[in-house]
């Protein structure tokens, strides 16, 4: 089984207020490039780990139809910060996007070839799937905790949320501190659920670079912006009970090049942050 992490496609705008690199304002190349690479590589279906759009509305909803459209693969979808600044966002996602959330709700689990994806929502405050644009205390609230609690507990599984469960280490930017970082609560609670639920893989987004950070065996693991140079995205692929993964660019693939800022190259991650193996699956 091959499948695609992407993220942070920010839909609508064409240039998104927070990015490293340049983005590309017009993305449809970029999907059909994408199209080309999920033939090219028997990818089955991708897992989008939010801000699909950029301001929640329903006009960028059937923009991001549109373009998600072009693909032939399925792409489920968890919401990002901005994917839910309406309060009717996580209500209007299913209605205009139904093949992206395929159970009708924003929190939901899928199986797919006896591996459980846990899909679970980053609330931003004490309010439950909406962003008021400002804060960012990424939570779970007891509709996402439900979610994993229900259904078969078995199951290899592997959780997707748009919020990074831990920050950038200095090691990776050579900042003086860790960047980017969730709440601690948030940290804390999302690994000691992990390890309580044996879930060993967490996919997200949100910090628009690349970063696989192993705790206890739990691996947290984000993608770049989809539509920043160079455009990655993570090729997965679970095989004989063995998970690997790969850091892959469409630029070359796609003959799409925009300008790049040599001093931000952390984004683009180490090697630790762009390949992972992972037994037992």
């Amino acid at each position: 089984m091959r499948f695609l992490l992407i993220s942070d496609t920010h839909i609508g705008n064409p240039r998104p207020g927070y990015h490293h690199q340049e983005p590309l304002a017009e993305p449809e190349p970029l999907f059909h490039a994408l199209a080309k690479f999920i033939r090219e590589n028997d990818v089955e279906f991708i897992c989008h780990a939010g801000d699909i759009i950029d301001d929640g509305s329903r006009e960028q909803m059937r923009l991001a139809a549109g373009l998600f459209g072009l693909l032939p693969c399925p792409v489920y979808a968890v919401p990002g910060n901005h994917d839910l600044m309406f309060p009717e966002s996580a209500q209007w996602f299913p209605e205009e996007l139904p093949a992206m959330f395929p159970e009708g709700t924003t929190d939901y689990f899928l199986i797919r070839n006896g591996i459980r994806f846990d899909f679970l929502t980053s609330n931003w405050d004490d309010r439950s799937a909406f962003w008021d644009g400002v804060h960012l205390d990424s939570n779970f609230q007891k509709k996402q905790l439900d979610v994993l609690n229900s259904g078969p507990q078995d199951l290899p599984r592997i959780m997707i949320t748009h919020s990074p469960v831990c920050g950038v280490p200095k090691e990776q930017t050579g900042f003086p501190s860790v960047y980017h970082a969730p709440p601690e609560s948030f940290e804390k609670a999302v690994f000691a659920l992990a390890k309580e639920m044996k879930l060993p893989l967490i996919l997200g987004g949100h910090n628009h670079l690349n970063l696989c950070v192993t705790k206890d065996g739990i691996s947290a693991v984000t993608v770049p912006a989809f539509r920043e140079m160079p455009f990655e995205v993570k090729l997965l692929e679970i095989k004989d009970g063995k998970l690997t993964m790969q850091t892959c660019s469409l630029a070359d693939f796609s003959g799409i090049h925009l300008p790049y800022d040599y001093n931000k190259m952390h984004i683009q991650g180490r090697f630790c942050d762009r390949t992972l193996e992972i037994e037992g699956f």
